[in-house]
């Protein structure tokens, strides 16, 4: 089984890897092991190229031979040791400029049957844990999470959306690792850190102050959330919300930065 968690920053994607780690995603690969942060189980080569090309700061003929080359040959070791299950985590991949970078070489180095996955987090909760760099306004949060929107309704639609931190404490998440044939434990739930919500009446105060071109544009990734409630309560066909238009030739050529 290989796994591709592809995700916008602060939204839990590090816990998450870290958890299927322990639950028996394999992450390391003796290609680039030394590039590996034990903490957040990144492989650092990939996660570079996320955040540089986002910002434009990788030419995009380096970023798809970086992609393809770790591709390669972390499938290759995985076939010759015979790993049930591997996969890595990526931020910074679900961008207007990066998100068809990473799918389209995904798609053709490790196939179709590669389980994606992504993690999304209400806004507030996003803007409360960057609340540490001053130069991340709110507009400028809520911003990158409206331009993800696009991506993470696909992932939605074809592999599976860990909403955060309602899914760690609901029981999603072990429900989703178990589907992957991961082995869950509770000691690995409790790796679970509840302080990772903001207090009470943040959110309310936050959105008093946002701009209303803002609002309005953050409204569509909200409604991603609105879809997964139907979706699991089985009002729509699975891989099938029609709420949000998403493209599958999603465009992805634009090299913006922030």
């Amino acid at each position: 089984m290989k796994i591709a968690i592809l995700s916008h920053w602060r939204t839990y994607s590090s816990l998450l890897a870290r958890q299927f780690r322990l639950a028996g995603m394999r992450v390391e690969n003796s290609f680039w092991v030394s590039q590996i942060c034990d903490a957040n189980t990144e492989l650092h080569a990939l996660n570079h190229v996320g955040e540089r090309y986002w910002k434009g700061k990788m030419p995009f003929d380096e970023a798809t031979r970086t992609i393809q080359n770790v591709l390669v040959r972390f499938k290759e070791e995985a076939e010759r040791q015979n790993w049930e299950h591997y996969g890595f985590k990526v931020t910074h991949a679900v961008f207007a400029n990066t998100f068809n970078m990473f799918v389209d070489r995904i798609l053709e180095f490790w196939g179709e049957d590669t389980a994606f996955i992504t993690t999304m987090s209400d806004p507030a909760t996003v803007c409360w844990n960057t609340r540490m760099y001053p130069e991340w306004t709110p507009e400028r949060i809520y911003d990158c999470l409206a331009e993800a929107a696009p991506a993470v309704a696909w992932i939605q639609r074809r592999g599976h959306l860990i909403r955060t931190p309602e899914d760690w404490e609901n029981g999603h998440v072990e429900k989703v690792a178990e589907e992957l044939g991961l082995h869950w434990t509770d000691e690995i739930g409790s790796l679970y850190n509840q302080s990772l919500r903001p207090p009470d009446g943040y959110k309310e105060e936050l959105e008093a102050k946002l701009p209303a071109a803002t609002k309005e544009r953050i409204a569509v990734y909200n409604e991603i959330f609105e879809i997964e409630d139907d979706l699991r309560a089985g009002n729509f066909k699975s891989g099938q919300p029609q709420s949000v238009v998403v493209e599958e030739n999603y465009d992805t050529t634009d090299d913006e930065t922030i």
